[in-house]
């Protein structure tokens, strides 16, 4: 018998203590040995061995190594499941039909949000920071309660065979809160209540759902195996919530004029005969993750709870007392926390580690929300008490003052793991309020476990100021506990050098080319530690020049250029600043930042104006650099220190952009020269120069793109122009001014018209098609037309290509002329006299 990846098998332990003759139960990843072997038999004389099991038939599982029943059995008021000479009967249930399951339809064991009023509101409890009586009420709260962990319910059906089949209308069912564990029930003649599970009767907790008051179907609807058909859909279906037994309406009491004109007032569920006309509720079901997080919240928050509750009777009574402390199973809970929360794994590919990392956050966020960070903080003013482990020893016993200290180090560590103690501390500063001198001293503790951890730094820095005041306490308590005896103010002063990179693209303007003279590429960053050492890290993006871009490793003040926009052949942007000449101009951008993880920076050049802007994660920001010097060839540069992690993202198959190029400008990896493979360099100057006489630092390597310098055949009037001109061995140099003759007219709207129709050819071969908007991904163009439907600009851009091809022709002393098929028939034709 299988469960997931792992089998059913009969263990050669015993735990019983009813039983000594019993073995344990449990479950193996494989099937190595007899163990996991079983075999099946009927429990009535109905059914005969050899026989077909059918489901709902009784049956005796005997394990074939020990030769003993999978037995239940009852000892320290719980259930164990073990092989005993004693039998159990076992009945078969269906898990599934065979049929299948209509997506977007609601279906038993769900986990959804009950929305009211076009999501405006959703039905929910109040928030953990209330005690655990006022938990138990149910209003209709709106705002971010729509994506808390605490407005999330669980529909469990009743009185089927199916418990996972499709909902109908009328059908009963119980609504079940996740993070508490209780149900919904109706009490005295209106209220509404969470009832435990013990309290909760079928009577008080069955609902059904109605598609309108008015209209019931009273009928007695037969029972269906299989997944039923599917009737009330997510999103769409508007459903009406009936008690059962009373028939009554859930529906909202009315709050006063002054509190709904304030919106603060909060309006409590309650059942009523008739209710409101807008009572209809819309489904929303949960993410998986979502409800999984919720179901953690659920068990850590009872087993944490019963552990304090342990810890008060100790501490109240002493140890004259015997408690049963759940030490064991707060020690594993606590390891299975710290793995549920830990960061992914730095290999992995980076699509799949950024969602797991928003997994991640959103796993923080529920707990934060759900006051799991107060139930952490006070099972460690519990443990506190105690100031040593043998202190712990003496009261709760042996077992119990061995997993003090590590009980207290996970406690610690699964607070973000420090993280999430950080931005609490930093985003609602009256957390302050409930941190002591014990948590203080504990974390304090940590910089000798783990050395200087920059993470528990920064959460004793977060602990100093409040509102922009200083908590004097808290710095005294630092002081006092962290200085004495400790060298950690005594640090050599580490230098965070500076790098650049680029790739191999460089982009240029010659008067009269045809190449593009707009560029756009992106980047993004994977990630950014802010400081790695004293020094704050060093991330900029922008545009640098061959004409002079030189940065020297560990170059900086005094040594020339560091990094992007630190001289004045590059022009940089590190998410506040533009940067050029080392001088910093600031800019504005919405969610205006230092650039951070996940940031994505559109940087775009216009040679022709010229002028360089920048974009942060598709919005503008307000400011650029115009009119530079345009000498030389740029080129895409990116300059950072230590601990950053970015991407290129040139187009293409070169990196997809994520946000669409601005109007007319082209993707820079179009740029790259031919028979050139694509790669990222250092930019680094490895010379200096001393009164004339070159040091060299290092290899010295020059790129083949560097050297190249585009010299077009000048074609512009009002230019003048050598060219040489060979006719009956007489060579000579004129002076030229080309001048397009009126007749070529005609054919420069031709010669266009057939580039463009050779680009279409081209593009509809590589598997292009036409749309309204450019899409590289889709392989989509809206130039995909006849030449006399392009757009104004493209179709002067095919006419300025013809001319200036028609002109540099008859620069290199071609002639063009236009045939006429009648030329013959207009010849004259004259009979010359005889001498």
């Amino acid at each position: 018998m299988k469960n997931r990846e792992q089998y059913l098998c009969c263990l050669s332990t015993s735990r019983s203590s009813t039983d000594k003759l019993a073995f344990d139960v449990g479950l193996q990843e494989d099937t190595t040995g007899e163990a996991c072997w079983w075999t099946i038999h009927p429990a009535s004389k109905q059914r005969s061995e050899g026989e077909k099991v059918r489901v709902g038939d009784d049956l005796i599982l005997v394990s074939i190594s020990s030769e003993r029943y999978l037995h239940l059995s009852y000892g320290c008021s719980s259930l164990h499941v073990d092989a005993a000479f004693q039998q159990t009967l076992w009945s078969v249930a269906p898990i599934c039909s065979g049929s299948e399951v209509a997506q977007g339809y609601l279906k038993g064991g769900d986990v959804l949000r009950l929305l009211h009023g076009h999501m405006d509101e959703c039905l929910t409890v109040p928030s953990g920071e209330l005690g655990e009586e006022q938990r138990r009420t149910v209003h209709y709260e709106g705002g971010a309660v729509s994506i808390h962990a605490r407005s999330l319910w669980r529909l469990e059906m009743l009185r089927v065979a199916w418990s996972g089949s499709h909902i109908r209308w009328g059908q009963p069912f119980r609504l079940r809160h996740v993070t508490t564990g209780k149900y919904l029930s109706l009490i005295d003649e209106k209220g509404l209540l969470l009832m435990g599970k013990e309290k909760a009767d079928v009577k008080s907790t069955a609902f059904c759902f109605r598609l309108s008051k008015e209209k019931l179907d009273t009928g007695i609807r037969k029972e269906v195996d299989g997944m039923g058909s599917p009737e009330v859909k997510y999103g769409d279906s508007v459903c009406f919530i009936q008690h059962l037994d009373t028939g009554l309406w859930l529906t909202y009491q009315s709050v006063d004029a002054k509190s709904a004109r304030m919106g603060t007032a909060q309006r409590k569920a309650i059942m009523h005969h008739e209710g409101h006309m807008d009572d209809g509720l819309t489904l929303s079901r949960s993410q998986h993750e979502e409800s999984r997080t919720a179901r953690v919240i659920r068990s850590t928050a009872f087993l944490f709870n019963r552990f304090i509750r342990g810890l008060d009777t100790l501490n109240k009574k002493g140890k004259s007392t015997a408690i049963d402390l759940p030490i064991e199973s707060v020690s594993l809970s606590l390891r299975d926390l710290i793995g549920y929360f830990q960061p992914p794994d730095e290999h992995l590919e980076h699509e799949e580690r950024q969602n797991r990392l928003r997994a991640l956050k959103n796993r923080q966020n529920l707990f934060q929300e759900e006051g799991m960070i107060n139930l952490v903080l006070e099972c460690i003013d519990h443990l506190n008490v105690y100031s040593s482990a043998a202190h712990f020893t003496d009261v709760a016993g042996k077992e119990a003052g061995e997993s003090w200290r590590a009980i207290l180090n996970s406690l610690y560590e699964l607070l973000g793991i420090l993280e999430v103690l950080h931005c609490v501390l930093v985003e609602s500063p009256e957390a302050l309020n409930i941190i002591k001198e014990g948590h203080i001293k504990s974390i304090i503790s940590l910089l000798d476990k783990h050395g200087r951890n920059h993470k528990v730094l920064d959460v004793l820095c977060s602990l100093c100021v409040c509102h922009g005041v200083a908590v004097r306490s808290n710095q005294h308590l630092i002081c006092d506990n962290l200085l004495p005896g400790r060298d950690l103010l005594l640090q050599t002063r580490l230098i965070n050098h500076v790098s650049s990179m680029r790739p191999n693209i460089f982009l240029g303007i010659s008067e009269g080319a045809a190449q593009y003279k707009k560029w756009y590429y992106e980047l993004i960053v994977d990630n950014i530690d802010p400081f790695v050492t004293t020094e704050a890290t060093h991330l900029r993006v922008g545009w640098a020049s061959t004409d002079g871009y030189s940065p020297c490793p560990g170059g900086g003040e005094g040594w020339g250029g560091n990094g992007v926009g630190d001289d004045l052949y590059s022009y940089g942007f590190d998410g506040l600043h533009l940067w050029a000449g080392c001088v910093a101009r600031t800019v504005n951008s919405p969610n205006q930042h230092l650039l951070k993880a996940d940031d994505v920076i559109s940087c775009c050049l216009d040679l022709s104006a010229p002028s360089i802007s920048f974009r942060i994660n598709g919005q503008p920001v307000q400011g650029m650099f115009e009119n530079f010097n345009t000498d030389g060839l740029f080129f895409p540069v990116v300059s950072f220190s230590t601990g950053v992690k970015v991407r290129f993202l040139l187009g293409g198959r070169h990196g997809e952009f994520k946000f669409l190029p601005p109007p007319g400008y082209a993707p820079c990896f179009e740029a790259l020269l031919p028979k050139e493979k694509m790669r990222v360099e250092h930019t680094n100057e490895y010379k200096q120069d001393h009164n004339g006489v070159r040091d060299l630092l290092g290899p010295n390597i020059s790129l083949t793109q560097a050297a190249f310098t585009p010299m077009p055949v000048g074609t512009s009037q009002g230019k003048n122009m050598l060219c040489k001109l060979t006719f009956k061995n007489y060579v000579s140099l004129l002076n030229l001014q080309i001048v397009l003759p009126p007749h070529l007219d005609r054919v420069r709207e031709k010669l266009a018209e057939n580039i463009h129709e050779l680009w279409v050819m081209n593009k509809i071969e590589l598997g292009w098609t036409y749309g309204p908007i450019r899409d590289d991904n889709k392989r989509q163009h809206p130039c995909l037309v006849e030449f006399s439907k392009l757009p104004e600009q493209e179709r002067n851009y095919n006419l300025q290509m013809s001319l200036e091809t028609l002109k540099t022709l008859m620069a290199l002393g071609c002639h063009v002329g236009i045939t006429d098929d009648q030329a013959e028939e207009k010849v004259k034709k004259l009979k010359l006299p005889r001498k």
